[in-house]
Protein backbone atom coordinates (compact mmCIF):
# COMPACT_ATOMS: atom_id res chain seq x y z
CA UNK A 1 0.00 0.00 0.00
CA UNK A 2 0.37 3.08 -0.51
CA UNK A 3 1.43 6.03 2.24
CA UNK A 4 0.52 9.37 0.23
CA UNK A 5 -2.73 9.31 1.48
CA UNK A 6 -4.75 8.83 -2.03
CA UNK A 7 -5.63 5.64 -4.22
CA UNK A 8 -6.31 4.82 -7.27
CA UNK A 9 -7.51 1.52 -7.65
CA UNK A 10 -11.06 -0.18 -8.38
CA UNK A 11 -12.50 0.31 -5.06
CA UNK A 12 -14.04 -3.10 -4.97
CA UNK A 13 -10.63 -4.91 -5.39
CA UNK A 14 -9.27 -1.81 -3.41
CA UNK A 15 -11.02 -2.40 -0.22
CA UNK A 16 -10.39 -5.93 0.19
CA UNK A 17 -6.81 -4.61 1.05
CA UNK A 18 -7.65 -2.51 3.53
CA UNK A 19 -8.56 -3.98 7.25
CA UNK A 20 -11.06 -2.73 8.88
CA UNK A 21 -11.78 0.75 10.09
CA UNK A 22 -8.40 1.85 7.98
CA UNK A 23 -10.38 4.76 6.89
CA UNK A 24 -11.76 7.86 8.89
CA UNK A 25 -14.30 8.61 6.38
CA UNK A 26 -15.53 6.93 3.01
CA UNK A 27 -17.58 9.98 0.84
CA UNK A 28 -18.57 7.61 -2.09
CA UNK A 29 -20.70 9.10 -5.31
CA UNK A 30 -21.12 5.57 -6.63
CA UNK A 31 -23.15 5.13 -9.91
CA UNK A 32 -26.75 5.45 -9.80
CA UNK A 33 -28.59 3.11 -12.07
CA UNK A 34 -29.80 6.07 -14.24
CA UNK A 35 -27.74 5.32 -17.42
CA UNK A 36 -27.19 9.13 -17.54
CA UNK A 37 -24.20 8.74 -19.38
CA UNK A 38 -26.29 7.82 -22.41
CA UNK A 39 -27.46 11.68 -22.60
CA UNK A 40 -24.86 13.67 -24.31
CA UNK A 41 -26.12 17.24 -25.13
CA UNK A 42 -27.73 18.47 -21.55
CA UNK A 43 -26.99 22.16 -22.07
CA UNK A 44 -30.10 24.68 -21.26
CA UNK A 45 -31.55 28.04 -20.12
CA UNK A 46 -30.56 29.26 -16.89
CA UNK A 47 -32.35 32.57 -14.75
CA UNK A 48 -29.60 35.11 -14.05
CA UNK A 49 -30.68 37.27 -10.80
CA UNK A 50 -31.91 40.50 -13.37
CA UNK A 51 -34.30 38.04 -14.37
CA UNK A 52 -32.92 37.42 -17.97
CA UNK A 53 -31.75 33.77 -19.07
CA UNK A 54 -28.49 32.84 -20.64
CA UNK A 55 -27.91 29.42 -22.61
CA UNK A 56 -25.44 26.96 -20.44
CA UNK A 57 -23.55 24.89 -22.41
CA UNK A 58 -23.45 21.20 -21.55
CA UNK A 59 -20.10 20.44 -20.22
CA UNK A 60 -18.51 17.50 -23.36
CA UNK A 61 -17.47 14.16 -21.61
CA UNK A 62 -17.11 11.10 -24.03
CA UNK A 63 -19.78 8.30 -23.52
CA UNK A 64 -19.01 6.16 -21.33
CA UNK A 65 -21.15 3.16 -19.28
CA UNK A 66 -19.96 4.64 -15.62
CA UNK A 67 -23.98 4.55 -14.52
CA UNK A 68 -24.95 1.27 -16.14
CA UNK A 69 -26.29 -0.33 -12.73
CA UNK A 70 -26.31 1.14 -8.55
CA UNK A 71 -23.81 -1.65 -7.20
CA UNK A 72 -25.23 -4.31 -5.00
CA UNK A 73 -24.90 -5.34 -1.14
CA UNK A 74 -21.31 -6.05 -1.41
CA UNK A 75 -20.38 -2.44 -2.37
CA UNK A 76 -22.33 -1.05 0.60
CA UNK A 77 -20.55 -3.89 2.95
CA UNK A 78 -17.07 -3.33 2.17
CA UNK A 79 -17.66 0.49 2.64
CA UNK A 80 -18.92 -0.14 6.00
CA UNK A 81 -15.75 -2.28 6.75
CA UNK A 82 -12.90 -0.64 5.87
CA UNK A 83 -14.19 2.96 7.17
CA UNK A 84 -15.49 4.07 10.36
CA UNK A 85 -17.97 6.84 8.93
CA UNK A 86 -19.30 7.44 5.68
CA UNK A 87 -21.04 10.09 3.11
CA UNK A 88 -22.42 8.20 0.45
CA UNK A 89 -24.38 10.45 -2.64
CA UNK A 90 -27.47 9.15 -4.09
CA UNK A 91 -28.70 7.01 -1.32
CA UNK A 92 -32.36 7.10 -2.15
CA UNK A 93 -31.27 5.05 -5.60
CA UNK A 94 -30.00 2.32 -3.15
CA UNK A 95 -31.46 -0.66 -2.63
CA UNK A 96 -29.70 -1.18 0.59
CA UNK A 97 -30.68 0.22 4.38
CA UNK A 98 -28.78 3.32 5.10
CA UNK A 99 -29.72 4.02 8.98
CA UNK A 100 -28.81 7.44 9.80
CA UNK A 101 -28.69 10.92 8.72
CA UNK A 102 -29.12 12.92 5.35
CA UNK A 103 -27.47 15.69 3.56
CA UNK A 104 -29.83 17.23 1.01
CA UNK A 105 -27.58 18.91 -1.75
CA UNK A 106 -30.32 22.04 -3.01
CA UNK A 107 -28.32 22.72 -6.26
CA UNK A 108 -29.85 25.97 -7.24
CA UNK A 109 -30.60 25.16 -10.71
CA UNK A 110 -33.99 25.67 -10.48
CA UNK A 111 -35.62 24.92 -14.03
CA UNK A 112 -32.86 23.02 -15.44
CA UNK A 113 -32.83 19.10 -16.75
CA UNK A 114 -31.00 18.31 -14.04
CA UNK A 115 -31.98 17.10 -10.59
CA UNK A 116 -33.07 20.37 -8.08
CA UNK A 117 -30.92 18.47 -5.00
CA UNK A 118 -29.24 15.48 -4.29
CA UNK A 119 -29.44 13.02 -1.18
CA UNK A 120 -26.78 11.89 0.87
CA UNK A 121 -26.32 9.18 3.61
CA UNK A 122 -24.30 10.33 6.47
CA UNK A 123 -23.21 8.48 9.35
CA UNK A 124 -21.87 11.08 11.67
CA UNK A 125 -26.02 11.72 13.14
CA UNK A 126 -29.43 11.12 12.72
CA UNK A 127 -30.46 14.72 11.51
CA UNK A 128 -31.02 16.00 7.70
CA UNK A 129 -28.47 19.12 6.72
CA UNK A 130 -29.77 21.06 3.90
CA UNK A 131 -26.35 22.25 2.24
CA UNK A 132 -27.51 24.80 -1.05
CA UNK A 133 -24.94 25.48 -3.68
CA UNK A 134 -25.29 26.12 -7.31
CA UNK A 135 -23.22 23.88 -9.72
CA UNK A 136 -24.49 24.04 -13.21
CA UNK A 137 -21.68 24.49 -15.56
CA UNK A 138 -20.73 28.08 -15.44
CA UNK A 139 -23.37 28.45 -12.89
CA UNK A 140 -21.38 27.96 -9.86
CA UNK A 141 -21.84 29.79 -6.14
CA UNK A 142 -24.27 30.34 -3.48
CA UNK A 143 -27.45 30.94 -5.61
CA UNK A 144 -28.28 33.45 -8.39
CA UNK A 145 -31.11 34.33 -5.76
CA UNK A 146 -28.89 35.28 -3.30
CA UNK A 147 -26.74 37.05 -4.80
CA UNK A 148 -23.69 35.31 -5.86
CA UNK A 149 -22.77 36.39 -9.34
CA UNK A 150 -22.74 34.08 -12.17
CA UNK A 151 -18.77 33.36 -13.21
CA UNK A 152 -19.22 33.21 -16.96
CA UNK A 153 -15.48 33.07 -17.23
CA UNK A 154 -15.26 29.38 -16.81
CA UNK A 155 -11.49 29.64 -15.61
CA UNK A 156 -12.46 31.60 -12.34
CA UNK A 157 -14.48 27.80 -11.75
CA UNK A 158 -13.81 25.18 -10.12
CA UNK A 159 -12.41 22.59 -12.78
CA UNK A 160 -14.31 19.40 -12.90
CA UNK A 161 -12.19 15.86 -13.48
CA UNK A 162 -15.71 13.42 -13.82
CA UNK A 163 -18.75 14.03 -15.14
CA UNK A 164 -21.09 13.57 -11.56
CA UNK A 165 -17.78 15.66 -9.67
CA UNK A 166 -18.83 17.33 -6.46
CA UNK A 167 -17.86 20.86 -5.33
CA UNK A 168 -15.45 20.97 -3.03
CA UNK A 169 -16.94 24.57 -1.35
Amino acid sequence: MSDFGYFNMDCMDGMKKFPDNFFDIAVCDPPYGLKQELVKDRGSYAKQKNGSRIWVDSEEYDMQDWDGEAPGPEYFQEIFRVSKNQIIFGCNYFNFPLQGGRIVWDKCNDGSDQSGAEIAYCSFNNRVDIIRYMWRGMMQGKSIAEGTVQQGNKSLNEKRITPTQKPVA
